[in-house]
């Protein structure tokens, strides 16, 4: 099985304001696994109903226009297994609206900590860093999961695939 990490964007309101706020072109994240026993690419997402699983055809014809994939330098099976026990909470909005708060602290030359990190739901690049970590993706560890927006994660990965 092989495992992905791709990156989108789309019309919605909420992708918009993500975009806005993180000053990005990809307003989401998700994990694409080929080689499956579907036979065909399917996409894992955390998005606002929650933990998701669709074919990738069927994402991008629901509006979800996928401006990147990356294809990691090591296999993220372990990571998908070892976070496994958090798909299908619910979505993190709280941790979100908290990851907002640190980018707009940023503003003021503050440093903050999510105020609302919870252990027992996700948002999409806080289940994608999540999975690197538990891999052992060099670098990785460096990374803040509550904190991390898409844009931020994708320049990680691009930055490592250079290196």
């Amino acid at each position: 099985m092989k495992i992905k990490i791709g990156f989108s964007t789309s019309q919605l309101w909420i992708s918009r304001l993500i975009r806005w706020v993180t000053k990005a072109t990809v307003s989401h994240t998700f994990i694409i696994v080929e080689d499956g026993d579907f036979g065909y690419p399917m996409v894992l997402q955390e998005a606002w109903q929650g933990f998701s699983q669709q074919t990738l055809d069927n994402f991008k014809a629901s509006g979800n226009v996928v401006l990147d994939v990356i294809d990691p330098k090591v296999p993220l099976n372990i990571g998908l297994v070892a976070v496994a026990p958090l798909l299908g909470s619910q979505y993190g909005y709280l941790q979100l609206i908290g990851a907002g708060c640190v980018r707009l602290a940023k503003v003021f030359r503050k440093k903050i900590r999510n105020p609302f990190r919870n252990t027992r739901s996700l948002f999409c690049s806080e289940m994608n860093v999540k999975i690197l970590q538990k891999s052992g993706y060099q670098g990785a560890d460096a990374l803040d999961p509550s904190n991390t927006s898409p844009e931020d994660l994708l320049e990680f990965l691009k930055k490592e695939q250079q290196s």
